[in-house]
């Protein structure tokens, strides 16, 4: 059993084949999925199979992204409107470079609106 973890872990799914990013869930999600012998059975043969759809039925998966060249405030537009506390970014090929956190990123913008940064 998970005696404690991280709720702002988030799990990043990629393509074996060509690196790039396929979707995210965040650990709440996985953990329960893992605690109920059903969900984990079906999670884990999801997970082995490279099933995105089965995998959907066990987690709350997403596969919005942003850009790495994207705006701070573009990116939290994006989080907002996907209901997520945070998102991934990716380069020109689709590979996951980074992950944007709510968070971080309304304290970038509150201390940028402060005059600074």
């Amino acid at each position: 059993a998970f005696l404690s973890f991280d709720p702002l872990l988030t799990v990043i799914f990629i393509d074996d084949q060509t690196g790039k990013f396929v979707a995210s869930s965040n650990a709440v999600s996985v953990l329960a999925a893992l605690e109920v012998q059903d969900y984990e059975n079906s999670f884990m043969t999801a997970l082995e199979n490279a099933d995105l759809l089965a995998l959907s039925r066990t987690v709350l998966l997403t596969s919005d992204f942003v850009r790495a060249d994207t705006s701070n405030a573009e990116a939290l537009q994006t989080m907002v409107a996907a209901g997520a506390d945070s998102i991934i970014k990716v380069d020109d090929a689709g590979r996951a470079v980074g992950l944007v956190r709510r968070e971080d990123t309304v304290a970038r913008l509150m201390l940028k609106l402060a005059g600074g940064g």
